[in-house]
């Protein structure tokens, strides 16, 4: 079978692929849990922001669009959590933000780790 993607490129599919792929939509126990446990991860990566003096937008995605505090510009923040090996996105159309990937915990953790090291540097 032959699927065209959202840019347009066709990609083949085996038996293998597409059996994987109906069992997969049929586990809808796994579907849940593993819904809760990002819609909880998410919940968690917006309070502890929040917490950190960020503002967030409101989001229903896999991500935080994420605005830092004042003295913490977002493609700084970017950059140095980039050169401490945790990445987050900034785009340049949208200067005020930082784009954070809900992760597991412990990513998050990490994330979180790594960011109050920074902030720490930016209020002294």
């Amino acid at each position: 079978m032959t699927v065209v993607d959202e840019v347009g490129q066709m990609i083949n599919l085996d038996r293998l692929a597409i059996a994987a792929a109906a069992a997969a939509l049929r586990d809808r126990e796994y579907f849940e849990q593993t819904r809760a446990k990002v819609l909880a991860s998410r919940s968690r990566l917006v309070a502890g922001l929040e917490k950190r003096g960020f503002a967030t937008l409101p989001t229903q995605a896999n991500f935080v669009m994420a605005k830092p505090p004042a003295g913490a510009g977002p493609k700084d923040v970017y950059l140095a959590l980039k050169e401490r090996k945790v990445l987050v996105r900034y785009f340049p159309d949208l200067p005020e933000f930082i784009r954070i990937t809900v992760g597991t915990d412990d990513e998050i953790g990490v994330f979180f780790r790594e960011l109050d090291a920074l902030l720490k540097g930016v209020k002294q």
